[in-house]
């Protein structure tokens, strides 16, 4: 997946002026993966409301395995009061936007956010086409 265009891109809430807060940037990352989330101002008013987990939930689950393109990595703000949350990108690489670098990339195991890193989360519907298409497969005869 390609997202150079998104680096630098300067960080503003709710995705005004051009800029793109934590959130916007969760939502133009998935788009391009082609993952169909809520729409963005009832994600954005949840995560200000300390709700973001818990508005996450219909469409994530928390993921135990490799951090895939599309994860969203959870992380507890430095005063541990609310959350942030980053986009994975690449193995080991996840995107964020703060408000005073804007839009980059980091690694996962970065010694600024491993240690606050609350959870990863994977869209379920990947999960479930992932088993719909092995299902085809077998019903093809085609071996998985």
């Amino acid at each position: 997946m390609k997202y150079d265009d998104l680096l630098d891109m300067p960080y503003a809430d709710f995705c005004r002026d051009g800029g793109d807060g934590c959130f916007g940037l969760v939502m133009a990352v998935c788009r391009r993966l082609g993952v169909p989330l809520p729409e963005y101002r009832t994600l954005a008013l949840d995560a200000i409301t300390g709700d973001a987990v818990n508005r996450f939930r219909p469409w994530f689950i928390e993921t135990t395995g490799h951090p895939a393109p599309g994860d969203l990595v959870l992380i507890r703000k430095m005063d541990g009061s609310e959350y942030h949350v980053g986009v994975m990108v690449e193995r080991g690489w996840f995107l964020q936007a703060t408000s005073d670098h804007g839009v980059f990339r980091m690694r996962l195991n970065h010694p600024r956010v491993r240690d606050r890193i609350e959870g990863i989360y994977r869209y379920k519907g990947q999960e479930r086409e992932k088993r719909i298409e092995k299902r085809e497969d077998q019903a093809l005869g085609i071996p998985g």
